[in-house]
């Protein structure tokens, strides 16, 4: 039996929050260990009777069974807080999912993720914004997240798809439900053209309404920065502006009329100093440290590095959101010369160095 199943299962335990699971996977690292312990072992680390009874009876893996051969049926992939392919920037943030339901391609670790919100009813200004910024930013080879509402989120995955920008969608319910459901067309071609649909939540769940700030908090953090095109005041788009505020992002805004009501919330925001003033798309990629000359390495014919940095380029390939000392227990080479040549390659943008002390490509 996969793992995956004994996650699952631990996580639908009453009394197991985020909190409690990932620090019981931080210490067993196998959920299956955990069912497995004996009652007296059990009981040394979780001090709640019942959650030990749950544990020791096993009283969720049907249950947890059933949801994997579901999403299975449907190619929705489970990704677990505990695998390699999730996404290394939620795992900076202190409250991410303990799993994310996915379809599509898998491009959560995505170099230069970029959040583009806004409100659902945008202006002309607001819409002209939307196309010119991601044309603009297309050059700097980004991946845009957005939530595939109506408004700037539908239309920053519809331009990013029209410039050849791989883009993802985080939604509020479950992945099978498309919603709007006149974004289908979208949402398919978000697929067909390599980007996601990810949730939090598994399939067949609605999308209700206490759920968009919990779907707002991922787009936070899955983003490198936050670019906010037009919004209005207290809206859904100022909780994810504050979230990547919270998450150490960089959060930026386009300043709008000061008479419009839909350019309140990017204003104030910018007043208040929770977002950089933007007016156009250098102005981001200087702040965020991008270029437009980023080397996209495709096989070894295209790479010109010597042999030692290939090596490493290749360790951190293999084992994306490595660290430098996993790094060097993979390589026989002095570690200032490792620390030199990942110096190098960092400043070569071949490979990126993240919040968290990690390397990535």
């Amino acid at each position: 039996m996969d793992d995956i199943i004994y996650q699952l299962a631990l996580s639908l335990i009453k009394g197991i929050g985020p909190s409690i699971w990932k620090s019981l996977m931080n210490k067993y690292k196998s959920a299956e260990c955990i069912f497995n312990l004996s009652n007296s072992n059990l009981s040394e680390v979780i001090k709640n009777s019942n959650i030990c009874n749950s544990i020791l009876n096993k009283d969720t893996l049907t249950e947890a069974e059933l949801i994997v051969a579901k999403h299975k049926k449907v190619g929705v992939k489970i990704i677990s807080y505990c695998d390699n392919d999730y996404p290394y920037r939620l795992k900076e943030i202190y409250d991410s999912p303990c799993f994310l339901y996915c379809i599509g391609n898998n491009i959560l670790n995505n170099t230069r993720m970029l959040g583009v919100i806004g409100t659902r009813e945008p202006t002309n200004y607001g819409i002209k914004n939307c196309r010119e910024f991601i044309k603009e930013l297309a050059k700097y080879d980004i991946t845009t997240i957005s939530g595939l509402a109506y408004g700037i989120d539908v239309l920053a995955h519809q331009e990013s798809l029209n410039n050849n920008i791989p883009t993802l969608a985080v939604v509020a319910g479950g992945v099978d439900i498309i919603y709007p459901s006149v974004h289908r067309e979208v949402y398919d071609r978000i697929i067909k053209n390599g980007g996601c649909i990810i949730s939090e939540f598994g399939i067949g769940t609605k999308h209700d309404k206490f759920r968009f700030p919990l779907r707002n908090r991922i787009i936070a953090g899955l983003s490198d920065g936050i670019l906010i095109i037009e919004a209005g005041e207290k809206s859904g788009t100022e909780i994810t502006a504050l979230c990547g505020n919270e998450y150490n992002r960089d959060v930026f805004a386009i300043p709008g009329n000061i008479n419009s009501l839909k350019s309140l919330g990017c204003n104030k925001l910018i007043k208040a100093n929770k977002a950089s003033l933007v007016t156009n798309a250098h102005d981001i990629a200087e702040m965020l440290n991008w270029n437009a000359t980023f080397k996209k390495i495709e096989n070894k014919e295209n790479i010109q590095l010597d042999k030692e940095s290939l090596k490493i380029y290749n360790i951190i390939k293999q084992n994306n959101n490595i660290t430098f000392d996993e790094i060097y227990q993979k390589i026989d080479i002095d570690s200032n010369i490792l620390s030199s040549i990942l110096l190098k390659l960092e400043i070569s943008n071949y490979i990126r160095l993240t919040h968290g002390n990690k390397y990535i490509i």
